[in-house]
């Protein structure tokens, strides 16, 4: 009998402990706008710059009872590629695209890519994700984000692409 009622309160607590952690699991939404630019030669990578994200925001981390430097474990969920301008612009232009993320301190790695994309007439994309733990660059204040297309069509007009990130963040409770 002792056992079970051993078994049972270990398995509460365990319980318990689960719910905790989720407290501080979430997902966290980020997103930039990048210009491809006009007549850009075709089947030749091209790096498109984009301007730094700031991870300055403390109020997602406080509403998730935590703090950035308590990450434990970011990976990116998904990145979703959104065309904006022209109107009617699609991706059918696009072959190959890689999105690496670097900062000051940590080296470039590749955290999202597309390969031999069809010509399917779609205006928004998901790329594949890497499974990379990337926990140390969202303790940065900045990522810097970087990209490389490859263009399967002559573009006549710039395109502009908005790109959602959504990172799911598991972090320890302020601290504990």
């Amino acid at each position: 009998m002792k056992k079970i009622a051993l078994l049972l309160m270990l398995l509460s607590v365990l319980n318990a402990c689960e719910k905790i952690d989720k407290l501080t699991q979430f997902d966290l939404h980020l997103d930039t706008e990048i210009t491809i630019p006009a007549g850009i030669p075709i089947n030749t990578p091209l790096p498109i710059s984009t301007p730094d994200i700031s991870l300055t925001n403390e109020s997602v981390f406080e509403n998730n009872n935590t703090t950035k430097e308590l990450i434990e474990e970011a990976k990116l969920q998904e990145l979703k590629l959104s065309v904006i301008a022209p109107p009617d612009g699609n991706f059918n232009f696009l072959k190959d695209l890689e999105i690496y993320i670097s900062t000051d301190n940590l080296p470039k790695i590749k955290i999202a890519w597309i390969y031999d994309h069809p010509n399917d007439n779609q205006k928004i994309l998901y790329l594949e994700t890497s499974n990379e733990d990337l926990s140390a660059y969202l303790k940065s204040d900045t990522i810097k984000i970087s990209i490389s297309t490859v263009t399967d069509e002559v573009l006549t007009q710039d395109y502009t692409v908005r790109v959602d990130y959504t990172f799911f963040i598991d972090a320890k409770i302020l601290g504990i």
